[in-house]
């Protein structure tokens, strides 16, 4: 059963309307299969355009680095995709392990989001609870980890692309 937190949703979300005409990519903290946050790396205009070797360089260390800091895991990736995607272009950003992908349309409304564990699709109700409360935990908050990752990063806002490592 994956159990997702409201701050998760929310914040997948409103990366990928940030962006509404490119690709946005990031990483999900949890615990097995209860998700307690998400770390927005970026957006790319086209999936060809996401340097895989750099984020493995790059990226990943700092995510594993934040995680520890959080006594979470790293435990999956999430991909948005704009309302002009036909689904013909898949993300190369799916992780093996938990992954959602949210597919903007033309409003909140009318996007959907799907949730994958080992590449099979999972049901919201059967098999994805969706926190409807602020936090699954008191002591995790969603901003202050926001707020680590982005500095780790060396930028102020998940809003501005990461682009190379002289931040560090």
């Amino acid at each position: 059963m994956l159990i997702v937190s409201r701050a998760v949703r929310t914040l997948l979300k409103k990366h990928s309307w940030q962006n509404p005409s490119q690709y946005s990519f990031g990483l999900l903290l949890g615990i097995r299969e209860t998700l307690f946050a998400a770390l927005p790396v970026g957006h790319v205009p086209h999936w060809d355009a996401l340097d895989i070797d750099f984020l493995d360089s790059e990226i990943w260390p700092r995510a594993f680095r934040l995680a520890a800091q959080t006594h979470l895991s790293l435990v999956g990736t999430y991909a948005t995709f704009p309302e002009s995607d036909d689904g013909e272009n898949p993300s190369p950003w799916r992780s093996p392990g938990i992954y959602i992908e949210h597919q903007m349309v033309c409003c909140s409304a009318c996007s959907h989001t799907a949730y994958f564990k080992n590449q099979q699709r999972l049901t919201v109700g059967s098999s994805v609870i969706l926190s409807s409360g602020p936090s699954l935990l008191p002591s995790l908050n969603q901003k202050r980890i926001l707020k680590d990752w982005n500095r780790l990063l060396g930028r102020k806002s998940y809003k501005d692309q990461f682009q190379s490592s002289t931040h560090i």
